[in-house]
């Protein structure tokens, strides 16, 4: 069974990058206990780890205009806002189209959770999570979190330390290359050493 801390394919709400921004720590209860989340902290040190390319990031094209003003969040200043927008342009972040198909899918969610009051944003973004395919959709928005799906984990970010036996994405890949190309050394090599075995 995998490990149900593990990021893969994580997709970030627009508020991971907030608190990212804005360094933010905030107040909350955990278990009846009241602690301070370090938002600031943990969005650094997640998004050093997409930066070393240990997992990819996952958004939507929605999350590139929800981090400027996100409902109850204090608006982004002209340099925080120019700071993100230059950050999703790094070739870690993949951005996720919102379609005709996904918005129909938002809107039957919305339907879904109307007990809870689902956001159809917050609907888009999960939408978009379980499109592309990812393990797991972080994100700070305790309503989004409550939902409990089957194909995809919700939850609060956290400071996840990678295992040592995981190897980047792009070491992964390279490693793929370099085998495939190994591969091919290998016929080259047998063939001429058949053909010179058939001519003598």
């Amino acid at each position: 069974m995998a490990d149900q801390t593990q990021y893969r394919k994580p997709y970030f709400d627009s508020d991971v990058f907030i608190g990212w921004i804005k360094d933010e720590k905030i107040e909350t209860t955990l278990s009846g206990e009241i602690i301070i989340q370090d938002r600031g902290k943990i969005g650094e040190h997640l998004m050093k780890l997409a930066e070393d390319r240990v997992f990819p990031v996952f958004i939507s094209g929605l999350t590139i205009a929800e981090v400027h003003k996100h409902k109850g969040r204090e608006k982004l200043n002209q340099d925080e806002n120019e700071k993100i927008l230059s950050y999703f342009e790094h070739d870690f972040i993949n951005v996720i189209i919102i379609d005709r198909k996904v918005g129909e899918e938002a809107n039957k969610l919305c339907q879904k959770y109307t007990s809870i009051k689902l956001s159809p944003n917050d609907a888009i973004h999960l939408v978009c999570a379980k499109k592309a395919g990812c393990d797991v959709l972080l994100s700070w928005d305790g309503v989004l979190n409550s939902i409990k799906d089957q194909e995809i984990r919700i939850e609060n970010p956290i400071l996840w330390i990678p295992p040592k036996k995981l190897k980047p994405v792009a070491e992964e890949q390279l490693s793929f290359i370099q085998t495939e190309s190994l591969e091919d050394e290998k016929t080259t090599q047998n063939f001429q050493d058949s053909s010179k075995q058939t001519e003598e």
